[in-house]
């Protein structure tokens, strides 16, 4: 037992400065890139919008349950299927918040080879889903590069965007009403640039060292756990004498990872846990694609919103091309001299009374994650307020920061929901007003999730 705690900790302090690099990138890209940019690219049903998918998709710091209500508000908002399954694939590959640890820790070829690897199957499972007739799922999709549902947010008297009270007809009022129900209002807040400079700090650190590590902390020490489990319970060379090294190795690398609730993040302990084993490093590059790509709730969530033949198109491309780029890994590392290196970098450097710093304020920040996730909670029992109607709903497919939101932005849009309130833990969905059940279930199962009612008490 001594042994497997040493394991789990050691992996731990070789990929927690690593992971506190790649929060800190992941909450530049939030407060940095706008979402509406990427909605403004992906409406066309043509290679270039899917090629778009793919490049924004990459480096966006998204875990795997998020991904796919992020993808199906895409679609809601006019992306094409083969630009969605583009998004769906590239995305959850890899991130800004993965890349980096994995140079850390599977060495710098891999830290390329991955990223790289995403985009172009993000691109060839688009281009072939645009050749699927199409099965959409999603009712009333309508295109949202409308100006009043994108505005602009450069301050360039210039700019043509009609978002722009500058550009609107003479006499127009600057609130405009879109379809999908939410008032935009198009003029400008005048704030000091000392304020600015504070929200968008704030922004930074609520994102990157609260709601980000709250969507992968779990997660993420669940792989390093299974990190551990595998150093300690399999001996060395298991799997160079039972296969790993070959095609049955990625065999069983696909069988284990297409079911696995997995970030791309806690994949990278595992898949450097099972090479020092003996697995082929292709076979664990196909654990690194299947294992975060898939799980069998968004590949429900999949089939129901985008119909079984997409789903089952991205299922076979993703597993191909996982295969192929896997096979083709391991040429280059048997042949021509390419190294995927698994090494302790920071013992064999030394350890540096820097990296024990940042060590420490990720483990601080790991921490108040899980305190803020399981820390013990009062029930609040909700009085009846007389003429006010309250529907409480459960939904078990919600798992992160980013799901909340999705949701609650949704029923938001209803006229008759004065006011929203979700408890992730507990998995509810509280909505005061005049909203009906209809109403709210379906509102909340065009974002991809499931949702029923509570029973009452």
């Amino acid at each position: 037992m001594n042994d497997f705690i040493k394991a789990v900790y050691e992996i731990y302090l070789e990929i927690a400065p690593y992971l506190f690099i790649g929060l800190t990138f992941a909450g530049l890209m939030h407060v940095l890139l706008k979402g509406d940019f990427i909605l403004r690219q992906l409406g066309k049903a043509n290679i270039w919008s899917i090629v778009k998918a793919a490049v924004f998709g990459v480096p966006l710091p998204l875990c795997s349950c998020g991904v796919v209500p992020t993808a199906m508000h895409l679609k809601r908002k006019g992306a094409s299927n083969g630009a969605t399954i583009s998004f769906l694939t590239s995305t959850p590959q890899t991130g800004i918040d993965s890349i980096i640890p994995t140079f850390g820790m599977l060495g710098w070829f891999m830290g390329i080879y991955r990223p790289v690897t995403a985009l172009l199957m993000g691109i060839i499972s688009g281009a072939i889903t645009n050749k699927i007739k199409p099965e959409d799922k999603l009712e009333n999709i309508e295109f949202a590069a409308q100006s009043c549902c994108l505005t602009c947010d450069c301050d360039d008297p210039n700019c043509t965007h009609p978002s722009h009270p500058w550009n609107r007809p003479k006499g127009e009022e600057t609130s405009v009403s879109c379809s999908f129900g939410t008032a935009h209002d198009d003029g400008h807040e005048h704030e000091h640039s000392s304020d600015k400079q504070t929200n968008v700090f704030k922004k930074f650190i609520a994102y990157a060292y609260g709601d980000f590590i709250d969507d992968i902390s779990t997660q993420l020490i669940v792989g390093i756990i299974l990190a551990g489990l595998i150093t300690w319970l399999i001996p060395d060379g298991f799997f160079v004498k039972y296969g790993g090294q070959g095609f049955l190795g990625m065999i069983l690398m696909i069988i284990v990872g297409l079911p696995m609730y997995v970030c791309a993040t806690g994949s990278i302990p595992i898949a450097v846990s099972l090479i020092m084993k003996g697995i082929s490093p292709g076979a664990a590059f196909v654990f690194l694609v299947v294992g975060p790509a898939t799980n069998a709730a968004s590949l429900t969530v999949i089939a129901s919103s985008l119909g079984k033949k997409v789903t089952a198109v991205y299922v076979t491309v993703l597993t191909l091309c996982a295969l192929g780029f896997g096979m083709l890994l391991n040429v280059l590392v048997d042949n021509f001299g390419v190294t995927v290196n698994v090494k302790h970098m920071a013992h064999d450097m030394g350890r540096s009374i820097w990296l024990d710093i940042v060590t420490g304020i990720f483990t601080v920040i790991l921490v108040l994650s899980f305190w803020r996730k399981y820390r013990p909670r009062r029930k609040i029992v909700v009085e009846p307020i007389k003429g006010v109607v309250l529907n409480k709903y459960i939904i078990e497919d919600m798992h992160c920061n980013h799901c909340v939101k999705t949701i609650k932005s949704a029923v938001e849009e209803l006229a008759g929901a004065e006011e929203v309130i979700i408890d992730l833990n507990q998995k509810t969905l509280e909505v005061k007003g005049e909203a009906t059940d209809d109403e709210i279930m379906d509102k909340v199962k065009s974002t991809g999730y499931q949702i029923i009612k509570a029973e009452e008490n």
